[in-house]
């Protein structure tokens, strides 16, 4: 599916808890890691890095670092 509006709209019917988007084509007008939140059927972008999803006790964030002599997200 794409990253817009359809999608959303599928997911909200369906009654996911979360919308998850990563990119590492993103630069600098949007984050490469979106988080949304379902309330009262709509999606609300989620601020900070790590983003807590309380219900399921996870943390999902983007950090850089190096691990064998290479440096990704």
């Amino acid at each position: 599916m794409r990253e817009g509006g359809t999608k959303k709209e599928e997911y909200a019917a369906l009654d996911v808890s979360y919308d998850v988007i990563y990119s590492s084509r993103r630069r600098r007008h949007k984050p490469r890691l979106e988080v949304h939140r379902l309330v009262d059927g709509e999606y609300e972008l989620q601020e900070g890095n790590p983003v807590w999803l309380p219900e399921v006790r996870l943390g999902i964030g983007c950090q850089r670092g190096t691990y064998g002599g290479v440096t990704r997200e």
